[in-house]
């Protein structure tokens, strides 16, 4: 009765009160974080437009209203309240009632009958109590152990009003500031209370977000188990209400969970569909933090042009924050977004730019009422100043993070500190220092326990290569290489336990410094420089070993000699013969001829073949060439920048059509192409004759210069073109695999223009059926009779599973994407079959590839668009499919660089199917014939946009 009679006041005096100046104009004096599109239509609208409103806006907009709507009322007095809520609260119960009935959160509307029933005294003491908790929270000069007792007497006061809400509002915030103090225990009463009170009275969204605590204290304490049974009702509960940040949330924290387990793929895609699905739900700027949560992850794996794109993104998202209600997350994600801007350009070189957003972003995070951030803030600063050679700015910074991590009682932290320190004082000279820090880093970890040495990989992967070195330079020769072997085993655990994913393989490429402290240890012998970059490269096959093998944990792979583990090591045992033989006594270069890469070099002298190595540092790209049964060593003389410049230069031009197929090179790519080939080929290829039996040259790239084909380079010296094709046989080597391996038995598989999903197509609105691969499938089904067709909706994963194994080839005449949001990620659409609603059934991604066992597969044929090119950016490099192929096991794989026309492509393949049903053992020279017929145009050799498009990659001779 008498929230009945409060209402019929309310009424009356928003009728006095809404005389006195226009409604919209009060809404907005009254409610000022209201949109000002929702406003308009809570004033002009009448329920049922309104209703259709709701429904299109999505939930998001009506929580942000409500929100809005209920902060302007004033809790300052009985008098002031009566105001404000007799304007305001009829709108509330409006926005109420919709998120009950279009969304399913009964809750809002419950709240409003609790606060209507409330005589107007008694709700503005209790909204009072309300604005005093909000403010205890938020105080950043209050104590934790100040802030706990103050919000359980909220918590008192609020149950004896019966208002649940704020209960459970109180007793989260405790659990949070436990957590703070490291009072696990207690934290997780608070949260269990929580919980059942949100569960109880039907808090919807409350009850999500406890559960998406809970699942992460479950998961630090490795019950995996229950942590999926917390975040799955979460993701119910979000999914059945759409509520998009915490479907997104539960999608990001699942993202976490499987990138520290090492499944990166799996953690790239649930960070995309965190996104997605808060577009998809209509989250606006909620989206932002998952964001943030994106570019965090792809920033630790060193991608910075794919952060870029999603700054971008961000950006234009924090300008939509800016005007939102919700005013502790817009401080934070303004703070973390600032802070990932900061990081962006320390990675483009702009410390000075990146240094002055990090020193107002330590004023800015003081006023936070938590700074969560502040030390990863500190560890990215440090990171920046250290890759940008200020290191003696980096120690301050360092110093504080160490501190800060001491403090909070963070070992891992400090851990990652103390590396970083380590690192400084080596690059200052301090050796003594240096190697103290380091100790004290083995120290750290080793207090982690098992559990903490796999987010530490990265720093122990760098410990172990200063360590080396900082031996190496003392002359104890014995104690470096005793380094590179133990960091050579550990750094084979952490590729057993991580995905073989284009994730994966970028952590592999991070981990450059123990390969440049191998280097060094070996010394200038250019013959175990030249095994050491063949044997580093087998170490992409030792990627997810353990998840192939089903052993449990990384180091029974190795310690106890698993099937996985010593199926790794045959494959990297170049790697363990070399650093052997540098052992004091060991055995000089003279005395290794019966290991690898000397048999390897017999290998090349039997097939007349020369090859190049190339490894790219970041100052300089060096060259082993090995010919004759014998390798040289040389240092290019082009900067990397410059050679960065030009390989960039003559890819944009040669991958541009040129109109008229038949013109020669245009002046300027011949230019290009010219240069390139004096400063990239040694001699022996540079001036070598005309041969009818056609040299084989050996091609083994690096980073960046795996996106640039070789054959086309310019070997006129200043006559008409004359393309490396027109004298050599040129073909890509991936592995020196020297295992015989008899050729599979059962049928060829030919994959040809699958039934593409929906979701996929609208996604990627370019797809279209491949008329062309259908008659390409038919032609090579034709020629290697007994093969199998998968076509159209038969050509599904499973299938292909059931098949592959067995296959002496694999044809793919198929679309081959790379996601643009993420352009390391690269797969083939498959069809998905019939009553399948798994997402992953539509990708064949590079982890599908290398989870199969293709060592009898002879040769696998990628014939589309770009089909194998891998992702490379000044950070850092992916692999295409076609690495994935011969990671597997295949002999060889045909790719191409860049797209080309149907017509041409069709042609082109015809020739090279033709010769190759001739020769089925001798792709290289069947694909290398039929590029040459297709080079050779009515007025010389051709602009190289078609026929230097194709390329063939061995993973063996």
């Amino acid at each position: 009765m008498g929230g009945l009679c409060l209402t019929i006041l309310l009424i009356g005096l928003a009728l006095i009160f809404g005389c006195s100046e226009d409604e919209e104009q009060r809404l907005y004096r009254l409610a000022p974080d209201l949109g000002r599109d929702v406003a308009q239509r809570l004033v002009a609208h009448d329920d049922a437009a309104f209703a259709d409103y709701s429904r299109e806006a999505g939930i998001k907009e009506m929580i942000d209203a409500r929100l809005a709507l209920r902060r302007g009322l004033s809790f300052g007095a009985a008098a002031s309240y009566t105001e404000s809520a007799a304007y305001l609260m009829p709108y509330i119960g409006r926005v109420s009632e919709r998120l009950s009935a279009d969304y399913g959160c009964h809750d809002y509307l419950h709240d409003y009958d609790f606060w209507m029933s409330l005589p107007h005294d008694q709700a503005a003491e209790l909204g009072c109590l309300e604005s005093e908790m909000n403010d205890t929270y938020l105080d950043p000069d209050l104590l934790l152990v100040e802030k706990i007792p103050r919000l359980q007497r909220y918590a008192s006061a609020f149950r004896t009003a019966g208002y649940w809400m704020g209960v459970a509002v109180a007793e989260y915030a405790t659990a949070e500031f436990m957590s703070s103090l490291g009072r696990d225990e207690e934290r997780m009463q608070h949260l269990r209370a929580a919980l059942a009170l949100a569960r109880r009275e039907g808090l919807t969204i409350m009850t999500c977000q406890i559960l998406g605590v809970v699942g992460k204290i479950h998961r630090s304490a490795g019950r995996i188990d229950s942590m999926a049974i917390c975040w799955n009702e979460a993701l119910g509960i979000a999914s059945e209400h759409r509520l998009p940040e915490h479907a997104a949330n539960i999608n990001s924290l699942y993202a976490n969970h499987y990138a520290d387990a090492g499944r990166l793929a799996l953690a790239a895609d649930l960070h995309h569909a965190a996104m997605q699905v808060c577009r998809e739900y209509k989250g606006g700027y909620l989206e932002l933090p998952f964001i943030i949560e994106a570019m965090y992850f792809h920033a630790e794996l060193g991608f910075w042009e794919v952060v870029r794109h999603l700054l971008q993104r961000a950006r234009v998202l924090n300008r939509e924050y800016a005007r939102s209600p919700r005013i502790l997350q817009r401080k934070v994600n303004a703070v973390r977004l600032d802070e990932m801007e900061a990081r962006y350009l320390c990675a483009q070189g702009k410390t000075q730019e990146a240094e002055e957003i990090f020193c107002r972003l330590e004023e800015e995070i003081r006023g936070l009422p938590f700074r969560i951030d502040y030390v990863r803030l500190l560890h990215a600063r440090s990171q920046g100043l250290l890759a940008s050679g200020r290191t003696s700015e980096a120690l301050p910074v360092i110093g504080k993070g160490i501190v800060r991590a001491i403090g909070a009682s963070l070992p891992g932290t400090r851990a990652r500190f103390s590396a970083l320190l380590a690192q400084a004082l080596w690059q200052l000279g301090n050796t003594e220092a240096a190697m103290q820090s380091l100790r004290d880093f083995e120290d750290l970890a080793l207090e982690l326990g098992a559990a903490g040495d796999w987010p530490l990989r990265r720093e122990w992967t760098a410990h172990d290569a200063i360590q080396a070195r900082l031996l190496q330079a003392r002359g104890d020769h014995a104690g470096a290489v005793a380094t590179l072997r133990r960091g050579l085993d550990r750094l084979r655990g952490y590729l057993a336990g991580t995905e073989a994913s284009a994730p994966g393989y970028i952590f592999l490429d991070a981990c450059d410094d123990l390969r440049l402290a191998m280097h060094v240890v070996v010394g200038d012998d250019p013959v175990a420089g030249y095994g050491l970059e063949m044997g580093w490269r087998r170490l992409y096959e030792a990627l997810g070993m353990e998840r192939r093998s089903g052993v449990g944990h990384v180091a029974a792979v190795w310690a106890k000699g698993s099937s996985a583990g010593m199926h790794a090591s045959v494959h990297t045992a170049a790697l363990d013969d070399l650093l052997r033989s540098h052992l004091p006594g060991g055995g000089d270069a003279s005395q290794r001829g019966a290991g690898f890469p000397e048999a390897f070099l017999r290998q090349l002298q039997e097939r007349g073949a020369i090859h190049c190595v190339y490894f790219s540092t970041p100052t300089e790209i060096l060259r082993w060439t090995a010919a004759e049964g014998s390798v040289r060593r040389d240092t290019l003389s082009v900067p990397v920048a410059e050679m960065r410049r030009l390989i960039s230069r003559a890819l944009e031009l040669m991958s541009e059509d040129p109109g008229d197929l038949n013109a020669p090179p245009q002046p300027e790519l011949r230019g290009v192409l010219s240069r390139l080939a004096q400063v990239l080929l040694p001699p022996e290829i540079l001036y070598c004759a005309a041969d009818p039996e056609r040299r084989l040259v050996l091609i083994t790239p690096d980073s960046f210069l795996g996106l640039l084909p070789f054959e086309a380079f310019d070997l006129s010296h200043g006559r008409s073109y004359a393309p490396l094709l027109e004298q050599c046989d040129v073909a890509y080597l991936r592995l020196a695999d020297q295992r015989p391996e008899p050729p599979a038995l059962g049928p060829g598989v030919v994959l040809a223009d699958p039934q593409l999903d929906r979701n996929l197509r609208r996604q990627y609105p370019s797809l279209g059926r491949l008329g062309q691969g259908m008659a390409e499938a038919e032609m090579v089904a034709g020629t290697f009779a007994g093969s199998r067709i998968l076509r159209r909706d038969a050509a599904t994963k499973r299938k292909l599973f059931e098949l592959w194994e067995q296959a002496p080839f694999i044809y793919a005449a198929a679309h081959f994407i790379r996601d643009p949001e993420a352009p390391f990620l690269t797969f083939i659409p498959m069809s998905r079959p019939v009553g399948t609603y798994l997402l992953d059934a539509s990708y064949l991604s590079i982890d599908d590839i290398r989870s199969a066992d293709l060592r009898q597969c002879r040769l696998v044929v990628l014939s589309g668009c770009a089909s194998g090119s891998p992702y490379v950016s000044a950070e850092g490099s992916a692999p295409g499919l076609g690495d994935a192929f011969l990671d597997a096991g295949a002999g060889a794989v045909i790719q191409t660089f860049w797209p080309v026309r149907d017509g041409e492509a069709r042609d082109l393949m015809r020739d090279f199917v033709r010769a190759w049903g001739q020769e089925p053992d001798a792709p290289i020279e069947s694909l290398c014939k039929a590029r040459r017929s297709s080079l050779q145009g009515p007025a010389g050799p051709r602009h190289p946009f078609t026929w230097a498009a194709y390329a063939i990659k061995l993973g063996r001779l």
